[in-house]
């Protein structure tokens, strides 16, 4: 290909991108534009060695020299009024809040295509300097911005909308007023190429960078290289040695001995170690992974497992530990069952322990701790047969040792010990004021998963959840709002049509209207069976909880001589807003009192999710 093409060629193909990119390190477009045009121009003065090295390099190093010096050395003072509707005004104003380094590093490695080692030659850093300004870059627009790293990259790269409708010359135009500054001023070279060399030709495309196949391999994340992540353990200070050893782990259990099972440092092992887990990590983008597994002997079938995820920013990390909470918060696995939940009241930290059954033969108990400090989020998970696991202040304690292993290192602050306190549970994904599946007791010896329907309005004063004791419509002028959800078993032969469980919840316009209401119910039920002969209440119980009461009752109606149908009922209440449970099991198939107060309290917690 003739010079003159190659250069015009170039030029048309990546203007765009490093118009873009030159704009998301001003902010400015009418420096932008004069700073990149005036780099071509320098690229077209020096192209007979830059064709064969790497031009878009050199461009983008001399638009961003060209924009400093434009703007008096200060390239985000803003002079051309761009505050119109498609200017993302407040990233441009957190990007302009960092430090000139940091932003050039973030940008390089995001609109820039470039991975971190060649980010750190470009500003002159070393690879450990590069990592650090990187992360705190990514820390600063997360907390600026409120958001994640993968929204900042995509509203990074809907700045191309502003640069987009910038002209600039025809490559002519570019080569003629090189040419002539060349004659006038006889400027030295500029020594900026890279040691790259462009293999396979140039290829026009308006939508992106110069397409250099053999040179330019495809970007890795950020700070994902394999010295990138050497040294990223280094500064995070995480690794195998920060895991809970043997004597560490032995206080959920000091009667037992313990073992160390296995280490695994492996990001590409994708095998969960816990019951509902839906992968083995909560981030697909670590720097680093560490898994150790433990056993203990004496009986009891006990282990557990501990993981440390290494996130590549303090948001990728509160993201993975949401994602981690959800597994079980949403945990569908059949007969298992969410028993309790517990948080650490500690500013700056995500702690959260749950308490999860599995009905099998034996009966298994697993306690998760989930946390998060700065970029590290552990999880400790500990199983055992029976209905009973670890002390829970024992618990979390290990809980406690384990994040005092990173904390140090991992941009957080562990503080001293942890109180767990009972609370309410995390909320499901999908209507989070109702019961979950992970709430529901299992039925007998059914071994398939509950099924909730999408809550939906009472319509027509038709509530599903109604009984012909109760008769609870969830209406009149004290009634603000009122939904109902449906759970059944699917698929199941044994079980009757008529098997499944349903809530109501509704909101009054006062505590008073409220407790009005759960009174009438109670009082209908208490009354049904002089009222209706056929009916008799053979467990009747008040359950309460932190902030709720409520009633259940177990009701029995005599069909005929050979036929009785039995029901249960929870009512509760939580300040302005009522929950109401039915369950229509049989004899063969119900879930026992115990259960089903556990169950009314349940919702009674859920309530507090209630918008």
């Amino acid at each position: 290909m003739p010079r003159v093409e190659e250069f015009d060629t170039f030029y048309t193909s990546t203007r765009r991108h490093l118009l873009h990119l030159t704009y998301a390190l001003t902010g400015d477009r009418t420096t932008t534009a004069a700073a990149v045009t005036e780099a071509y121009r320098h690229a077209w003065r020096d192209w007979t060695r830059l064709r064969m090295a790497d031009p878009v390099d050199y461009v983008r190093q001399e638009a961003g020299r060209s924009a400093a010096f434009l703007a008096n050395t200060h390239p985000w003072r803003r002079r051309d009024g761009d505050g119109e509707a498609d200017v993302d005004a407040e990233l441009v104003k957190a990007l302009a809040a960092l430090t000139p380094n940091n932003r050039r590093l973030f940008v390089l490695q995001t609109l820039g295509e470039l991975g971190l080692e060649a980010a750190a030659r470009d500003v002159g850093l070393t690879d450990d300097a590069a990592i650090e300004g990187t992360q705190l870059a990514v820390a600063e627009l997360e907390a600026s911005l409120g958001t994640d790293l993968d929204t900042i990259e995509a509203r990074l790269a809907s700045l191309g909308r502003v640069t987009d409708r910038l002209s600039l010359p025809r490559p002519s135009v570019v080569r003629r007023e090189s040419r002539r500054r060349t004659r006038r001023n006889t400027v030295a070279a500029v020594a900026a190429t890279t040691a790259m060399v462009v293999a396979a030709g140039l290829i026009a495309t308006e939508s992106g960078p110069l397409s250099r196949a053999e040179a330019q391999p495809d970007r890795e994340q950020i700070g994902s290289s394999a010295q990138a992540e050497e040294v990223a353990q280094r500064v995070l200070g995480a690794d195998q040695d920060q895991l809970l050893d043997r004597d560490q782990i032995s206080r959920l259990d000091p009667a037992k001995t313990w073992t160390v099972e296995s280490t695994d440092a492996s990001t590409t092992n994708t095998e969960p170690y816990a019951t509902c887990a839906e992968s083995r990590f909560a981030d697909a983008r670590l720097r680093a992974a560490y898994v150790r597994t433990y056993s203990a002997s004496g009986g009891g079938n006990e282990t557990a497992a501990e993981a440390i995820e290494v996130a590549r920013s303090q948001g990728a990390a509160q993201k993975g530990y949401q994602t981690m909470v959800s597994w079980y918060s949403d945990c569908a696995v059949p007969r298992v069952q969410l028993t309790g939940s517990y948080t650490v009241d500690r500013p700056g930290l995500d702690v959260r322990i749950l308490q999860l059954r599995t009905y099998a033969d034996p009966n298994r108990t697993f306690t998760v701790g989930l946390s998060r400090s700065g970029v590290v989020t552990s999880s400790l998970v500990h199983e055992v047969d029976g209905d009973t696991g670890p002390d829970i202040q024992q618990f979390a304690q290990a809980v406690r040792d384990s994040m005092a292993m990173v904390c140090g290192s991992s941009g957080g602050d562990c503080g001293e010990g942890l109180t767990a306190t009972r609370s309410v549970p995390p909320p499901t994904t999908d209507e989070p004021a109702f019961l979950g599946i992970v709430d529901l007791p299992p039925v007998a010896s059914v071994d398939r998963p509950w099924v909730g329907t999408e809550s939906a309005p009472l319509t027509d004063g038709q509530n599903p959840s109604a009984t012909v004791c109760d008769n609870a419509a969830f209406s009149g002028s004290s009634v603000q709002e009122a939904r109902s959800r449906t759970f059944v078993i699917p698929e199941e032969d044994r079980l009757p049509q008529q098997f499944g469980l349903s809530e109501t919840i509704g909101r009054f316009d006062s505590p008073a209207a409220a407790t009005r209401f759960t009174d009438t119910l109670a009082d209908r039920i208490d009354a049904c069976p002089d009222d209706n002969l056929s009916a008799t209440i053979s467990q009747d119980a008040e359950v309460e909880g932190d902030g709720i009461t409520g009633r259940t009752w177990r009701v029995s109606f005599e069909v005929d001589a050979d036929t009785t149908v039995y029901y249960r009922v929870g009512i509760v209440r939580r300040g302005t807003d009522v929950a109401q449970v039915s369950f229509s099991p049989t004899s063969a198939y119900d879930v026992g009192q115990d259960a089903f107060e556990a169950l009314t309290v349940r919702a009674g917690e859920r309530l507090a999710y209630v918008e």
